[in-house]
C-alpha cells in the first residue's frame, strides 16, 4: 500500500471532521513584548541571515526547525515591525518562489521534490545529471527520501506527515520538499504552515514542507562527502513533519530563566530526530559532532533548550543517546511508542509517556533513567562491550568529549566524609560534586579504604538542599565485568553498599528527578549534601562524639584545619554545636553559623572556623563546645592559639 492510499484510509478519516477553517493553536503564553521581539529577530539572523551576509555561524546549525516553529508560534502575536524583520531574513509566511522552477517525484511517488538549476538557489550540478537529465544531486535526495520512509514508517510504525490536503482539500497529496541556498553551515529546517485540529478535540497537527541545503558542500566536515549530510538531513528532518501528525505542541511552554515572555521548548522534537536520523543513517554519525554538549555538562537538564550554538542549545541533539540507551536495552519500537502516547492528548506530556510505556515494559521511567546515567560513564575509552554499541566511538569524531571529564567526577577514598570536609578535602576546581539541574547528573567514584582486612559497608548519606526528590545511582564497579546496580532510589535514606572491598570502586550517581515535572518551571542548580560514614563507626550502639579534629587549634591554619568533631549517631537525631568562653559566654554555634545537622542514622562532622558571629578571630585561650545529640549534650574543651 502507497502512502497515498494510506492517508485515505481509515486512518486518517479525521480529516472528514476539518473545521471548515484552520485553528491556529492557542498562544497565550507568547505575548510578544519588545523585549523578546528584538531578541527573537537577532536568534533569527543567527540562524538564517548567513544567506544574505555570506558568514557562517559559529557552529553548523543542526537544525532551524525550533526557530522556525517558535517563529509559527509567535506570529499572530508578533507587531507589525517585528513581523517585516523576520520576513527579511527567512520565508516561512509562503512557499519558495525559485527562478526555472524544475520538479520531480520521488520513485514511490509519496513526494514532490522543487529545485532550480540557476540563480542563488541554484543546486550543486558538479555531480552532472542522471536518468531522465535530473541532477544527480536531486535523484540522491529522493533515494534518501524513499529510504527514510520505509525506515520510519513502514519498519517502525510511525506515522506519516499530516496532508497538505488536511488543511486545503484543493491541495496536492505530495509532500513538498524544496532545495534553497540555506547560506553556510545550515543543515535544513522544516516549515509548519497550516496548524488544524480535526474536530475541534485532541491534539493540534500541522502541515509542513522542508527545506533542504542546496549544496551540502558547505557543511563543516562534508566538504567531501557532501551526501552523508543531505541524508542525515532528510531523515531528521522528515521526522519533524511526523511529530506534527501527533502533536504539533509537544514541546514545553514556560519562561526563560532570565524572565520574560513564555517560550516553547521543544526538546523532545529534537531529540527524537537526531536518535532516528541514525537509526536509518546508521553508517553517517552526525550526532557524534554534538556530544560534547552532553558529556562535558552532565549536569545539565535533559530539558535545557536554547537558541544560538552554545552547549546548551546544541545539548537536545547530543541528548539523543537517551533514545540509543532504549533501543539497546529494550528495542526500537520504544521511541515510537513515546509519540503515541503523545499524540492521544493535546499539549506537553512527554514525561507521561515516558513513564507509561516504560512501564508497559515492565520497567520505569526512574529505572531506566538510573541505568542510563552508569551507562553514560562508561563512553569514550571508558567503554565496555556490555554498553553502548557506538561507545567507544563518542570521542573519535568530535575528538573530544566523548565521556563524562575526569574533571568532573569527585572520587573519595578516606573517611569518614561530609560536604565539609569534601570542601577542604577535595579542592575541586571546576564544579563542585553536589549541584545538578534537574534531570541531570552528579558524578562521584567511592573507593574503598585498604584497611589490611575486611572492610565493612559503605555507608552512604544524599541529602537534599531544595529539591524534594532525586535519584541516587549506586553501581559497584569491577574491571572488566558488568557493573552492579544495588540501588536507584528517590528517597533520602541511606544508601548501603555490604562489603564494598570486593569492588574496585563505587560509582554513585545522583540526578534530582521528578516523574512528572512542571512543564513551567525547570530547576536549575540543586546542591545535595554527601557524608560517609567511618568503617569503625558503623553500627554505633550510642550516640556520641567519637572524635575531636584540631585541637590544640591554631587559627593561623583554621581554613585548611578547622576544630571539628565527629558525632556517632546510633539512631536519627539532630546535632548542633555552640561554642563558649569558660565564663559562659557565647561565641558563635547553632545553625546561624553552620554548626548544625538534621536527623540522620550516620556519622556527622561540625566544624568551627575559630570566628565569633561577628567574623572576627577569637583570641588565644581555653574554649568550651558544647556538642547537643537529641536530648543530650557533651562538652570538649578547646584550646586555641592566634599567633596575630
Amino acid at each position: 500500500m502507497s502512502i497515498q492510499q494510506v492517508l485515505r484510509s481509515a486512518a486518517w478519516s479525521l480529516a472528514l471532521f476539518l473545521v471548515s477553517t484552520l485553528l491556529l493553536m492557542p498562544s497565550d503564553g507568547l505575548a510578544a513584548g519588545a523585549a523578546y521581539e528584538s531578541d527573537l529577530v537577532l536568534r533569527a539572523e543567527a540562524v538564517f541571515g548567513g544567506l544574505r551576509t555570506g558568514v557562517a555561524p559559529d557552529a553548523p546549525v543542526k537544525c532551524g526547525t525550533p526557530l522556525a516553529y517558535e517563529i509559527r508560534m509567535a506570529w499572530p502575536n508578533l507587531s507589525a515591525g517585528a513581523r517585516e524583520r523576520l520576513s527579511e531574513i527567512v520565508q516561512l509566511a509562503e512557499r519558495p518562489q525559485l527562478d526555472e522552477f524544475y520538479d520531480v517525484d520521488t520513485p514511490e511517488g509519496d513526494f514532490r521534490i522543487h529545485y532550480t538549476r540557476t540563480g542563488t538557489h541554484a543546486i550543486d550540478m558538479s555531480f552532472g545529471v542522471g536518468e531522465g537529465n535530473v541532477p544527480v544531486y536531486v535523484l540522491k535526495c529522493a533515494a534518501y527520501i524513499d529510504t527514510t520512509v520505509r525506515v520510519e514508517i513502514t519498519e517502525l510504525g510511525y506515522r506519516f506527515p499530516v496532508s497538505d490536503q488536511l488543511g486545503n482539500g484543493e491541495e496536492d497529496p505530495r509532500y513538498d520538499v524544496y532545495f534553497l541556498n540555506l547560506g553556510p553551515g545550515f543543515y535544513g529546517l522544516t516549515v509548519s504552515e497550516a496548524i488544524v485540529r480535526p474536530g475541534g478535540t485532541g491534539p493540534y497537527l500541522s502541515t509542513s514542507y522542508l527545506q533542504l541545503n542546496s549544496d551540502y558542500k558547505r557543511i563543516f566536515g562534508y566538504s567531501d562527502r557532501p551526501f552523508d549530510a543531505m541524508a542525515v538531513t532528510v531523515a531528521h528532518e522528515f521526522n519533524h513533519a511526523v511529530q506534527w501528525s501527533y502533536d504539533a505542541a509537544e514541546a514545553e511552554l514556560r519562561e526563560p530563566p532570565g524572565g520574560g515572555d513564555s517560550e516553547f521548548y521543544p526538546w523532545f522534537f529534537e531529540l527524537t530526530s537526531t536518535y532516528l536520523e541514525d537509526v536509518v543513517f546508521d553508517y553517517v554519525n552526525d550526532y557524534q559532532l554534538y556530544l560534547p554538549a552532553f558529556f562535558d555538562y552532565p549536569w545539565m537538564s535533559l530539558r535545557r533548550f536554547s537558541g544560538g550554538s552554545n552547549a546548551e542549545s546544541l545539548h537536545p541533539y547530543a541528548s539523543c543517546i537517551w533514545g540509543f540507551y532504549l533501543r539497546e536495552t529494550l528495542d526500537d519500537e520504544v521511541m515510537r511508542e513515546f509519540w503515541d502516547v503523545c499524540g492521544s492528548d493535546p499539549g506537553f506530556n512527554t514525561f507521561q509517556a515516558f513513564e507509561e510505556v516504560l512501564q508497559s515494559r515492565g520497567s520505569s521511567f526512574a529505572d531506566e533513567w538510573g541505568e542510563f546515567l552508569v551507562w553514560n560513564y562508561f563512553t569514550g575509552d571508558r567503554a565496555e562491550d556490555w554498553s553502548y554499541s557506538e561507545g567507544a566511538d563518542f570521542d573519535r569524531v568530535s575528538g573530544f568529549g566523548g565521556k563524562v571529564p575526569d574533571s568532573l567526577i569527585a572520587t573519595f577514598d578516606t573517611y569518614p566524609l561530609d560536604t565539609a570536609t569534601i570542601a577542604v578535602m577535595q579542592g575541586i576546581k571546576v564544579r563542585p560534586p553536589h549541584h545538578s539541574d534537574e534531570f541531570g547528573a552528579t558524578y562521584m567514584r567511592f573507593v574503598p579504604p585498604d584497611a589490611g582486612g575486611d572492610v565493612p559497608d559503605l555507608n552512604l548519606l544524599i541529602t537534599p538542599d531544595e529539591f524534594s526528590e532525586c535519584l541516587i545511582v549506586t553501581a559497584g564497579l569491577r574491571a572488566g565485568l558488568t557493573p552492579v546496580i544495588f540501588s536507584t532510589q528517590d528517597f533520602f535514606d541511606p544508601v548501603v553498599v555490604s562489603d564494598w572491598s570486593r569492588f574496585d570502586e563505587v560509582l554513585v550517581v545522583v540526578s534530582p528527578f521528578n516523574t512528572a515535572p512542571d512543564q513551567e518551571i525547570l530547576n536549575l542548580n540543586l546542591g545535595f549534601g554527601v557524608s560517609v560514614q567511618d568503617s569503625v563507626t558503623a553500627g554505633a550502639k550510642k550516640s556520641a562524639v567519637s572524635a575531636v579534629y584540631a585541637n590544640p587549634f591554631d587559627l593561623a591554619a583554621s581554613e585548611e584545619f578547622p576544630f571539628g568533631v565527629l558525632v556517632t549517631l546510633a539512631e536519627p537525631a539532630p546535632i548542633s554545636m555552640h561554642i563558649f568562653t569558660t565564663s559562659g559566654e557565647l561565641v558563635a554555634g547553632g545553625e546561624e553559623d553552620g554548626m548544625y545537622a538534621s536527623p540522620g542514622p550516620r556519622s556527622k562532622n561540625l566544624y568551627w572556623t575559630g570566628k565569633n558571629r561577628a567574623g572576627k578571630k577569637v583570641v588565644s585561650g581555653v574554649y568550651l563546645a558544647l556538642v547537643q545529640i537529641g536530648d543530650k549534650q557533651e562538652i570538649v574543651k578547646v584550646a586555641v592559639k592566634n599567633s596575630e
